[in-house]
């Protein structure tokens, strides 16, 4: 299991995976960090036999969120991106406020 770790300002995003490439990485944080990124382009291998997916673990941890602590929250994904297209999904899992920072 291998971790990824991207950081811009107070956003941390973590992705645990077994073998997503790093174009596969980079899609799933900018879906992560910006949203659904609308239609994917799907290959005729795609559109007969589904999607061939690899899926990893990905965690979003936000600094001083709050006022009060703790200040910061982490929301847990699990990921999904395909080998053969550009399909990527982030499936919420669960959030939760955490005292990583003291202030």
């Amino acid at each position: 299991l291998q971790t990824y770790i991207y950081k811009n300002g107070d956003i941390e995003i973590q992705i645990q995976h077994t073998d997503f490439t790093e174009e596969e990485l980079a899609r799933v944080v900018d879906r992560l960090e910006n949203g659904d990124p609308g239609i994917s382009a799907q290959n005729l291998l795609c559109s007969l036999f589904g999607h061939k997916l690899k899926t990893g673990l990905a965690s979003i941890t936000q600094h001083h969120v709050y006022s009060t602590y703790p200040y910061c929250e982490v929301t847990y994904y699990v990921v999904e991106v395909c080998e053969r297209c550009d399909y990527e999904n982030a499936t919420y899992d669960h959030a939760e406020r955490v005292g990583c920072c003291t202030n």
